[in-house]
């Protein structure tokens, strides 16, 4: 523990020179260098090559077949050939079909990667202005808590006030330092963490935006359906009907086609050549499997209205968070702001003058600190619900 406070307090003598970005630029950094997002564009590129596989001709069949001749002896009749089996249009059209919808589950597997990875940053950056509204505030608490400070000092030396009083007000001054500084400290490891996501060798310094409430209002709802998840899911409804064409294309004959050589034993030569047609006449089984394909469909299709049910309940419970935080700032912002500066203003002046002792001014600091600190928390809350409800919806 003791080296690990040794390195928080010198960690910002140590840290590189840092690279400053706006939240605009780290969210265009991220989506161009991230793993996640490279392997989800390599994803789509994937599906799109192995489009060409649809008309995959099986292996080619070369045959010899020897057989006797009663004229010509026991290798009368020698025939050498080859011979191809061509797939089917209907399952080359449904394979091609299967492929394209892969490549459209790829590509909303990308958008919600995406969606992910630019939440990571502007929740990080949302975190850091938050950090630096707190910062704000210490500094100020400092100012106002060393004042303090040097007020009990005389107060004591004119044997006005208690040393227990002088002593409160200086534990509490530093009390206010220390929390100054580890508030520093965190912005540092954010700034680290942000590094890190970006994939950049030393931390950044992040340019945020100054703290305040973020205005986002959403009144369409049936969005849900657009957003990333919700492709996904249907997306797996389109898979499993082309997997469902695929097994009725199995029902579809293929044809062989080939040619051959026929050797005789007397010494002649015979060209040849043959066609073959490939019948699915047993096709209990295949039945079977297109029966099972069906149902996965129902499968996928209730699944997707299940997504879209979860979904609509989770942007309910945001839309109410976010309801609430702005009742509780709407209070601060028509009583709490004022009420907080008048307990600063009368405290530092009635505590001045000698008109007020340490316990009535430990309370109405508290008071005013408390109200100060609830306003930053619950602007901080109402931001990161707003950060969920646009990565919910897309914005």
């Amino acid at each position: 523990m003791k080296n690990i406070l040794i390195f928080l307090l010198v960690l910002p003598l140590v840290l590189p020179a840092q690279q400053e970005l706006s939240e605009s630029q780290a969210i265009a950094l991220v989506l161009k260098q991230h793993p996640a997002a490279r392997a989800a564009a390599l994803r789509v590129q994937q599906q799109k090559v192995l489009q060409g596989t649809a008309g995959t001709l099986e292996p080619t069949q070369i045959f010899h077949n020897v057989s006797a001749d009663p004229d010509l002896g026991m290798f009368g009749s020698t025939v050498l050939g080859v011979s191809q089996t061509l797939p089917a249009g209907r399952m080359v059209k449904a394979t091609r079909q299967f492929y394209q919808q892969k490549e459209q589950q790829a590509g909303a597997l990308q958008t919600l990667t995406q969606q992910q990875l630019i939440l990571q940053v502007r929740d990080l950056y949302q975190h850091l202005s938050y950090l630096t509204g707190k910062a704000v505030l210490y500094e100020r608490l400092d100012s106002i808590y060393r004042n303090f400070a040097s007020i009990a000092e005389t107060r004591y030396r004119l044997n006005e006030a208690t040393l227990a009083e002088k002593l409160a007000l200086e534990d509490k001054a530093a009390q206010i330092r220390l929390m100054r500084e580890t508030t520093g400290h965190e912005i540092a490891f954010d700034q680290i963490a942000l590094a890190q996501l970006l994939g950049l060798p030393e931390p950044v310094k992040a340019v945020a935006e100054p703290f305040r409430k973020i205005d986002f209002s959403i009144s369409d709802t049936s969005r849900i359906a657009q957003a990333a998840p919700a492709l996904i899911s249907r997306s797996e409804i389109s898979l499993a009907q082309a997997q469902q064409g695929i097994e009725q294309a199995k029902l579809r004959p293929s044809t062989s086609v080939g040619v051959l050589g026929q050797y005789l034993g007397n010494g002649a030569v015979y060209p040849g050549w043959q066609v073959s047609l490939q019948l699915p006449i047993a096709q209990k089984g295949y039945r079977k499997a297109i029966e099972g394909a069906a149902l996965q469909v129902q499968v996928a299709q209730q699944e997707h209205n299940n997504l879209l049910l979860e979904q609509r309940m989770t942007l309910a419970h945001l839309l109410h968070e976010q309801e609430k935080f702005e009742i509780l700032l709407n209070y601060y912002e028509t009583r709490g702001r004022g009420l907080a500066a008048e307990l600063f203003r009368s405290s530092v002046a009635n505590y001045r003058a000698g008109e007020m002792d340490y316990v009535a001014l430990a309370q109405l600091l508290e008071q005013a600190i408390g109200i100060e600190l609830e306003y930053l928390e619950n602007t901080h809350l109402l931001n990161r619900t707003t950060i969920e409800i646009q990565a919910l919806t897309g914005f």
